[in-house]
């Protein structure tokens, strides 16, 4: 379980999230996708966004004062075991 940020990885640790979020608000959205999917199933298609001008859902989120956070899980795993690695991805 990863956080994600700009297409990668990022650690979980206050430095690193200070780094990344230098604008983060108290109020945050956890993304977690469905199974068998990615972060990226919180984002429009290209299609979407060339026509209608369409963007992430957590994008419209911080327009509204929230800090979105996008979760990569390996959706194969038992849910116990998701659950622990979200507690300890988010936690630090």
């Amino acid at each position: 379980m990863t956080l994600r940020h700009g297409g990668v990885d990022v650690a979980s640790d206050r430095a690193t999230l200070r780094r990344l979020f230098p604008t983060a608000t108290p109020r945050v959205a956890v993304f977690l996708h469905g199974l068998c999917e990615t972060e990226h199933a919180w984002s429009p298609s290209e299609r979407k966004q060339r026509q209608h001008d369409a963007c992430r859902f957590g994008d419209r989120l911080a327009d509204l004062g929230f800090t979105p956070l996008y979760v990569r899980y390996n959706s194969g795993l038992h849910i116990a075991d998701n659950g622990v690695g979200c507690a300890c991805c988010l936690s630090s």
